[in-house]
């Protein structure tokens, strides 16, 4: 990832279990990761086709990287962040903390 374009943290209330669903609108790579009890997980580090739906659960932070905004669609706990991720052909790392409810995603050209 190149320049950060814009930053974004937002409060979004979820209780558990806690999952993200990411769905891809085309070819993409997804790099998702957990950290609990001071171990950190990877979940998936690949390139993945259009069309897939991936679920993965989690209970402290989630880290995540997203080639294009514009090629998927993520929920948190069935609650689209679409409208935080934008349209743009942005990449974006982000990460999802428990504790505080505290979404944050960093933006990116390629």
């Amino acid at each position: 990832m190149e320049k950060k374009i814009r930053e974004v943290t937002e409060t979004v209330h979820l209780s558990p279990p806690y999952t993200i669903t990411i769905h891809t609108l085309s070819e993409t790579k997804l790099n998702l990761s957990k950290y609990s009890n001071g171990e950190l997980t990877a979940l998936i580090n690949d390139v993945v086709e259009s069309g897939e739906m991936f679920s993965f659960g989690f209970d402290s932070t989630l880290n995540f990287e997203l080639w294009s905004c514009s090629q998927v669609k993520v929920s948190l706990n069935n609650t689209p962040i679409d409208n935080y991720l934008g349209k743009d052909d942005l990449a974006v790392r982000g990460s999802f903390e428990v504790g505080p409810n505290q979404l944050y995603l960093g933006f990116y050209r390629h």
